[in-house]
């Protein structure tokens, strides 16, 4: 009769902590909403020249990010394929990035530094 072999223990980190993935992704899933909620009404406010329609691109990034944030909680909680779930959240979120800094003033925006927090979360997610 063969045995099934115990689940795996998370890994130690090096500050002695254990690691789990599935924190990680709940974490960058809350992480997400707080620069959402601070980082786009302020950049709405601070930045006098955006074009006019850039309020409705704004909502339309924050209801978008609210409700990936649901997914994305759901989905970290089946604990499954959890590396994919990290490369479709960093994916998603450089779209996201993309589509705001797009119709906030290209490489002009107040928004492209937001490229660098997603490509941080992700290198440290992905551990890359």
């Amino acid at each position: 009769m063969r045995s099934v072999p115990a689940p795996r223990p998370p890994a130690a980190s090096c500050a002695g902590r254990t690691t789990d993935p599935v924190r990680g992704l709940r974490t960058l899933v809350r992480s997400r909403l707080v620069v959402a909620a601070l980082a786009l009404p302020l950049g709405l406010l601070l930045r006098a020249e955006a074009p006019p329609d850039a309020s409705r691109v704004f909502l339309g990034v924050g209801l978008a990010v609210a409700a990936l944030s649901v997914v994305y909680e759901l989905a970290a909680r089946s604990r499954r394929a959890l590396t994919l779930q990290v490369f479709v959240q960093v994916s998603v979120d450089l779209v996201l990035v993309t589509l705001l800094a797009t119709q906030t003033g290209g490489c002009a925006s107040q928004f492209i530094l937001f490229y660098v927090l997603v490509v941080l979360t992700g290198g440290l997610l992905a551990r890359l």
